[in-house]
């Protein structure tokens, strides 16, 4: 698993910097990102079918997350561009 995040990471990182290979790098990308849900889709089957509970209050946690972490980034951005007009 850590390999395929690995090559995974690098593929992203490839396609974010924007070199040559972008076509290949999602090629790729896509092909492992499938390979982790294919690979993992049982144990994936056995947490939604015998603990709900869990997966709801993780799904909480990220989107709580996710909306920290964007109003943080909204912050940051606008108090930039404040300074840079000074």
């Amino acid at each position: 698993m850590l390999l395929r995040i690995g090559v995974f990471s690098y593929c992203i990182w490839i396609v974010v910097l924007g070199e040559d290979n972008k076509i290949l790098a999602g090629i790729i990308g896509s092909a492992i990102l499938i390979g982790l849900i294919g690979g993992y889709w049982d144990y994936i089957d056995v947490i939604l079918r015998f603990n709900p509970e869990s997966i709801s209050r993780t799904i909480t946690i990220v989107a709580c997350t996710l909306i920290a972490i964007a109003g943080i980034a909204i912050q940051v951005r606008s108090a930039n561009g404040k300074a840079s007009k000074k």
